[in-house]
């Protein structure tokens, strides 16, 4: 359609200055001015139209790319509790998706950045899930853990494949409201986001979206 309208376009003013070409007399300025005008036109138009054709083909070799969504709302199933024993214990998640074109593989997330800064064992990033899973653009959302917190403890722990001893060293203080960076990584692509974790008057632990990172 593009080129259909270029094409009518360029025909119709070089039409136009044709007959105002024939109406004036040869020898004067204006028709050699509205003669070199519409062969101006036309280079220009055709120009144009080649540019617009080349683009578009670069654009359609080029194939579409998976994008990663992360999504943190309040409520299930992005932060839930269970009784255990009496006591509760609440965890928080993010969901992930891919609202791309194309599968997205080896997915791994990380705890990216912390502030304040705690002291942590091997330090960061903090690998949550490192499995290297995939995301298709049709699979139903993916839940991630983040951390969990015990409401009958003062400290909390992400929710990280540690052994025992570097879980002993990384719990936080849960009266400490925390910034954290919560980063994406996969072949094709990756994905970082801000949030905020604190605890609240009954002890569960929260999870806020702020904003995503560059």
């Amino acid at each position: 359609m593009r080129e259909t309208l270029f094409f009518i376009a360029s025909i119709a003013g070089a039409a136009v200055l044709t007959a105002l070409a024939v109406l004036v007399p040869p020898e004067s300025l204006l028709w050699k001015v509205m003669l070199y005008g519409g062969i101006v036109t036309l280079i220009l138009c055709a120009v144009i139209l080649l540019i617009d054709i080349v683009r578009r083909r670069i654009i359609k070799a080029v194939p579409p790319s998976g994008r990663i969504e992360i999504c943190c709302k309040p409520g299930a199933p992005y932060g839930v509790s269970e009784i255990s024993h009496g006591h509760i214990l609440s965890t928080v998640r993010i969901g992930l998706k891919n609202s791309g074109e194309r599968p997205v593989s080896n997915c791994k997330v990380f705890i990216d950045k912390i502030a304040p800064l705690p002291d942590l064992a091997g330090g960061l990033p903090i690998l949550l899930e490192g499995d290297g899973f995939m995301l298709r653009p049709d699979d139903p959302e993916t839940l991630v853990d983040i951390a969990a917190h015990w409401d009958h403890l003062s400290k909390y722990r992400f929710q990280a494949p540690h052994g025992l001893f570097a879980e002993t060293l990384n719990y936080l203080d849960d009266r400490t409201e925390r910034s954290i960076v919560i980063k994406i990584e996969a072949t094709e692509c990756q994905k970082s986001a801000l949030f905020k974790m604190w605890t609240d008057e009954s002890k569960k632990l929260r999870l806020q979206y702020v904003a995503d990172v560059a």
